[in-house]
């Protein structure tokens, strides 16, 4: 896993403990707003039919909202094992367990075994990937018409904050790092991949980047 952001640090930084919390708050109060962007944005490109791919879905909130709106069907690919229990609880309280695949796996490493699917999803990914063209490249090859990005903000504000958050990794030894990927870099990269921009959306930390293949 040359590629992955050291799947041991990220699976005790993405533990049962934060899977219960998520799943708790989906279930209490629904999407988060920066999720809510993402389903709206997804629907309103047209979802009856669609497959969906989710890359770090986590609980699989995203998808379930997807597949409850018209989606056919929905694979998740995550690094961490911790979501997986919450998740199952979950798809079987909506009914979906048929419906949905679930892999535990580095994306990018497990990309040739995935298939593609109408419209790929990578919601809070990149800024916890090092390596923004492999990650990009594997989602852009993954979907047949639609991609969703979640990235942070281009702020002075959370810049500072990651390279607060990534100092204090590093005092404790750790070699996860957050990162703030350049947004215009994504937008090249998925133009040339044949992709133009159709949707952007802001939340105050989070923007949601949609692209349509041309």
């Amino acid at each position: 896993m040359g590629n992955c952001c050291y799947p041991e640090e990220y699976s005790e930084l993405f533990d049962g403990r934060e899977a219960g919390r998520v799943a708790r708050r989906f279930r209490n109060r629904g999407l988060s707003l920066a999720a809510d962007n993402v389903v709206e944005s997804v629907i309103g490109r047209g979802i009856d039919g669609a497959s969906i791919l989710e890359v770090g879905g986590g609980v699989g909130q995203i998808h379930i909202a997807l597949l409850e709106a018209g989606a056919a069907k929905a694979t998740n690919v995550d690094l961490s094992g911790n979501w997986e229990s919450e998740a199952t609880a979950l798809l079987r309280e909506h009914g979906l367990e048929r419906q949905v695949q679930r892999h535990v796996a580095d994306f990018v490493d497990a990309a040739d075994g995935i298939d593609p699917a109408d419209v790929v999803v990578a919601h809070r990914v990149l800024c916890c990937y090092p390596d923004l063209t492999m990650m990009l490249g594997a989602v852009a090859d993954h979907s047949r018409r639609v991609v969703v990005l979640t990235v942070p903000k281009d702020t002075w504000w959370i810049r500072a904050f990651l390279a607060l958050s990534n100092g204090w990794l590093a005092v404790r030894r750790r070699q996860f790092r957050a990162f703030a990927h350049p947004i215009p870099d994504m937008v090249t990269f998925l133009a040339d991949a044949g992709f133009r921009l159709v949707d952007d959306r802001s939340r105050p930390v989070w923007r949601t980047l949609v692209f349509e293949r041309a």
